[in-house]
Order: structure tokens, then C-alpha cells, then sequence
């Protein structure tokens, strides 16, 4: 009996011993993760500030230019307040989660919506330039975001910002360079001609074909040919698609000597070459007619 009382005992006391390690490896282990998640979490914190998000300019600046095509080379305009503009993109052009920028909670632009259709300065991380068009100088910036994050949502050393334009390029400029790059945006609106103002095109063509029919549009295969000369020298190339380019806000190479011909493979049509000069995005003259012959 004494044997068994002592055998139990120190059975006990090295199973005691064997739990009180394991209570202590699993409270350590507590405690790392504890660690782990306190420091992915202060590290997610500072790099996202506002979350994470994939709020893309190029995408809104792919529903502007849209827009714009919709709506006789004119950009959103007419609202309140420039954002208010903006969301006349919603939900035909964009969605919601686009349009709140990197920086506004999903459900205060959902609400905002919802209340009357619009956003405001609140309710929209976009930084959005009313009134521009299509005929206006390709360099000007239409949309960046207003607290400069970078393309994810993540902070950016240095600072900058997100930023769209008029030629559809996306690019980020660094906050050393963003006060000159504001000033030489400042200085692009503030040289603005009367042309770009009220959105006339740089170039409108129309279609004539042999039977004496004049088009407007072209809905079908085409081949579009082009030769430039200008003072870099001479370029050109070929372009194709389903719908015949027949009107261009803004001619690019904005200045140069230019040659098109068209072709309608399905028709068998191509035109005689037109020769035009373009200085500063506008041709002269202004209006082409693609005269086509059977070939």
C-alpha cells in the first residue's frame, strides 16, 4: 500500500510537471501569435491607411473618355461641385467602388447615392478637373487622387499622387515634382483656346462612296493607312478595326504633314489619298472626305 501511495504520487507530480511545461509552451505560443497578428496588423495599418484598394485612374479615366464619346467629346460637367459631375458616370460608365477613390468607405458612397445621386467633396477621393473636353491639350491632367497614395492604396515615401490624362496616359508623380507639376497644370488651363473650350474637332471626315452616298459612320472592317512628316521626321502606320474613325477632337501628331487612305476590305472600296496639315491637333482643312474607288 505504501509503495502504490508513493508510485501514485509521483505519478501525479510528473504529470502535473508535463502539464505545467505544456500550459507554459502553449502561453508562449499564445503570445508569439499575439505578437504576430498585433504587428501584421500595425504594419497593414500604416502601409494602407485607408485599406487596401485597387481604385485604378486608368479605369475611371477609360469611363471618362466613354463618356466623352457619348457626349459630343464633353467630359461630366453641370454638377455642384466637380464631384457631383463625376458621378454622372454612375452606374452606366462605373460602379460605386471606383468611384469613392482610395481614401472614402464603400458604404458613405453608397449612401451618398442613393440619397440623390451624387457625390460630393465628402463622399469622393478624386481630385476631378471640370469643364475639360476632348479637343483640349493632351497634357492636361483630368483626375488624380486627393490624398496621394500609391496604386494599391499604400502609402508612398516621399508622397504623390495618381494621376490621368487627356491622352490616356496613367502616371504617378512624386511629391518632389508635384508642386511643378501643379503649377504647369495651372498654367494648361489657364492657356485654354476658344476651340478647346467648346470641344470642336481637330478633324471630321465623311465617307463617300462610288454610288454617291455620303456617310457619316461605318460600321464594318477597315484599314486606315497614314503617312506624317513633321520637324521629328516621318512616321505613320496602320490602323484597323470595326468602326471607322471619322471624327478626332485633337489630330495626333498635333503638328506635321499627314496622308490617310481608307480601306473597306468587305466592300472592296479604298479612297483616294487625302493630304491635310495639322498644327497644334487642328487640320487644315478641318473636313476630309474619303472618296472611294473600287479596286
Amino acid at each position: 500500500m505504501g509503495c502504490g501511495l508513493i508510485c501514485d504520487r509521483n505519478w501525479i507530480a510528473a504529470n502535473n510537471s508535463g502539464m505545467s511545461k505544456l500550459r507554459k509552451i502553449l502561453l508562449v505560443l499564445v503570445i508569439l501569435f499575439g505578437v504576430l497578428v498585433l504587428t501584421g496588423w500595425g504594419w497593414y495599418s500604416y502601409t494602407f491607411p485607408y485599406g487596401w484598394s485597387h481604385c485604378c485612374s486608368k479605369v475611371l479615366g477609360f469611363a471618362l473618355l466613354s463618356y466623352a464619346e457619348d457626349h459630343a467629346g464633353r467630359f461630366p460637367a453641370g454638377g455642384d461641385t466637380p464631384e457631383a459631375s463625376l458621378s454622372l458616370l454612375y452606374s452606366n460608365y462605373l460602379d460605386a467602388g471606383t468611384l469613392r477613390g482610395k481614401t472614402v468607405p464603400l458604404k458613405v458612397v453608397q449612401q451618398a447615392l442613393a440619397k440623390n445621386g451624387k457625390l460630393g467633396p465628402e463622399s469622393c477621393g478624386w481630385h476631378y478637373v471640370e469643364g475639360l473636353t476632348e479637343a483640349d491639350d493632351r497634357k492636361i491632367a483630368i483626375v488624380w487622387d486627393k490624398v496621394g497614395l500609391g496604386h494599391n492604396g499604400e502609402r508612398v515615401k516621399g508622397g504623390g499622387h495618381s494621376v490621368m490624362f487627356l491622352d490616356g496616359f496613367d502616371g504617378f508623380i512624386s511629391g518632389d515634382k508635384w508642386p511643378a507639376f501643379l503649377e504647369e497644370q495651372k498654367q494648361l488651363l489657364a492657356n485654354r483656346d476658344p476651340r478647346s473650350v467648346k470641344g470642336i474637332p481637330g478633324l471630321v471626315a465623311t465617307i463617300l462612296l462610288p454610288t454617291g452616298q455620303v456617310l457619316t459612320n461605318y460600321d464594318g472592317p477597315y484599314e486606315l493607312a497614314s503617312t506624317e512628316t513633321s520637324g521629328n521626321g516621318s512616321g505613320g502606320g496602320t490602323q484597323s478595326g470595326n468602326q471607322v474613325p471619322l471624327r478626332w477632337y485633337r489630330y495626333v501628331p498635333e503638328n506635321g504633314h499627314v496622308t490617310l487612305t481608307l480601306t473597306l476590305p468587305k466592300e472592296r472600296l479604298r479612297s483616294k489619298n487625302m493630304v491635310f496639315d495639322v498644327t497644334n491637333g487642328y487640320a487644315s482643312p478641318s473636313h476630309i472626305v474619303f472618296d472611294m474607288e473600287k479596286y
